[in-house]
């Protein structure tokens, strides 16, 4: 039996729009393009190129 276990970080910016963009410009993949989270704002998922997960949070 094989236990993944996927841990990741959420970090703050001004807009998460833009380091999305960055993402995919440095050859990460998206695995969740900014979506609204109601009154906290918006949010990106994705992986670099060593598989880690990130997040970006952002209010706008």
């Amino acid at each position: 039996m094989v236990l993944l276990i996927h841990r990741h970080g959420y970090f703050g910016s001004d807009d998460c729009a833009i380091e999305e963009s960055r993402v995919k410009e440095a050859g990460g993949k998206i695995m969740q393009p900014k979506q609204s989270i109601g009154e906290y704002g918006f949010m990106v998922l994705a992986q670099d190129t060593e598989g880690n997960m990130i997040g970006v949070h952002s209010q706008v």
